[in-house]
């Protein structure tokens, strides 16, 4: 845990927020949600990304995302959406694997 690390009390980030010791006890809790502008603040504050905060920072493969999107090929009127979604995962793909080339 950030706060633990950097070795700040429940209070300090919660000073830091302007917010009750108490709700910021919420939110680590997950208990409840902070708003995206004290998510940002504490992005910033701990020198992280949004990404990381919201445990999204690990790159989806494109079996976890096939999985995700699976229930769009099931419908006509949604059938596009989910092939527009494959190829911008095999673009973005496409994309690294000439990145590591130049290398």
């Amino acid at each position: 845990m950030l706060r633990v690390q950097y070795r700040l009390k429940q209070l300090d980030v919660a000073e830091i927020l302007d917010i009750d010791r108490s709700t910021y006890s919420y939110y680590e809790s997950g208990r409840s949600f902070p708003p995206l502008n004290r998510i940002i603040t504490l992005a910033k504050m701990y020198s992280v990304s949004v990404d990381y905060l919201l445990g999204c920072d690990e790159e989806v493969t494109l079996d976890e995302k096939s999985e995700i999107i699976a229930p769009l090929a099931g419908n006509k009127k949604t059938l596009p959406v989910y092939y527009r979604l494959l190829s911008i995962t095999d673009y973005n793909r496409g994309r690294r694997l000439k990145a590591r080339r130049l290398v």
